[in-house]
């Protein structure tokens, strides 16, 4: 078994000791990205243990997949609101298994942040606590004018939990890290788009997030190679020596004609 089906094996045995909760995670095709959809929108699209198993499965089943972008997105007002208050206060909040918790869901973001093809979270409400930590391990993240990122975690006496600081300061660096998790407010968009954690911002996020992926996509097997020199640097040239000589790259130099 691999850290992964470690993670999720862990997550869905933790599941059966709290009070099941709704919601769900989608997984969906749509041309030549994948769209993957937070819905608890009754929970501001907080993660029930299950959720987190299921997103799991969905970042296993996506390392197989010939994709080329991945689109992160929820429904209702809120992007996402961390892990499931109601399954916390039944159980979640012993050491014990918050460690589990912690442990299975830093295997699992740290993974879909390593995916093979690019990845755009659209932010189109409110981020809170893990809510931040799942668009870190995005590339890249769109946000609407109205979004905020909440560090929520220092206000409750923790810390983050799903890996999202070390990702974050791969994102931003050390120092604005530490800035944004120890401010201990709501960060607007545009402050988050000031620090680097925000991309951009638009009045429709997904359909700027959309246009991204598209675009991408359309390099077709150079936007993979690229992602993967992106994750591991130290096997660049092994990513290089998948597209070196390939069919695009013969025709762009005049060896095969186009068809």
């Amino acid at each position: 078994m691999t850290d992964l089906d470690h993670a999720i094996a862990a997550l869905d045995a933790l599941g059966g000791e709290l009070p099941a909760v709704d919601g769900e995670v989608r997984l969906e095709r749509d041309g030549r990205v994948e769209v993957m959809t937070i819905d608890a929108a009754s929970a501001r699209n907080a993660l029930s243990v299950a959720m987190m198993a299921q997103l799991g499965r969905h970042v296993r089943t996506l390392r197989g997949s010939g994709a080329f972008g991945l689109l992160i997105r929820s429904v209702g007002p809120s992007f996402c609101a961390g892990g499931n208050l109601r399954q916390v206060r039944g159980g979640l909040h012993d050491p014990e298994r918050g460690a589990r918790m912690s442990r299975a869901m830093t295997v699992i973001l740290d993974a879909m942040l390593a995916l093979p093809m690019p990845s755009v979270a659209v932010v189109a409400g409110p981020a809170v606590g893990g809510g931040v930590e799942l668009a870190t391990a995005a590339d890249a993240r769109i946000a609407h004018p109205s979004a905020w990122f909440d560090p929520a975690q220092v206000r409750l006496g923790v810390a983050a939990g799903w890996g999202g600081a070390g990702r974050l300061s791969q994102i931003i660096g050390r120092t604005k890290a530490l800035r944004f998790w120890l401010d201990g407010r709501p960060w607007a968009a545009e402050r988050a788009l000031d620090l680097g954690l925000v991309d951009e911002i638009a009045p429709d996020p997904e359909a700027v997030a959309i246009g991204w992926l598209e675009r991408w996509a359309a390099w077709g097997a150079p936007s993979r190679a690229f992602k993967a020199q992106v994750v591991a640097p130290d096997l660049a040239s092994d990513a290089f020596a998948t597209v070196w000589g390939g069919p695009t790259h013969r025709r762009a130099i005049g060896l095969d004609s186009a068809e």
